[in-house]
């Protein structure tokens, strides 16, 4: 019994750690089912924001998107607050995505 109760409660700590960051700052919490289907129209938005000298390469644009839609499913909260700066504008998305990480430090 005493060989359990460490490991135990060590997971009930990290447990409560994960869902009191979590909940706190609302970040960090993965994309459900809506994201799912968000990310991938916001992702384009955003690989349109690429300098064309980088655009112009079929594998920069796949690289591109791949990495946004695997970030924008791991911090949709971010994203989400962001989505309506990222459809409209390059440099508003880039402004609101900065503001809105700062105080993830």
């Amino acid at each position: 019994m005493k060989k359990i109760t460490f490991p135990t409660l060590l997971f009930f700590v990290v447990l409560l750690f994960h869902n009191v960051k979590t909940e706190v700052n609302g970040l960090g919490q993965k994309a459900g089912q809506d994201g799912l289907t968000i990310c991938p129209s916001l992702c384009s938005s955003l690989v349109q924001c690429i300098p064309t000298d980088l655009k112009n390469n079929g594998k920069n644009k796949e690289i591109a998107s791949l990495s946004c839609e695997i970030l924008c499913t791991k911090q949709f909260q971010l994203f989400e607050r962001c989505g309506t700066e990222i459809v409209s504008s390059c440099s508003e998305a880039t402004s609101c995505i900065k503001k809105n990480t700062n105080g993830l430090d």
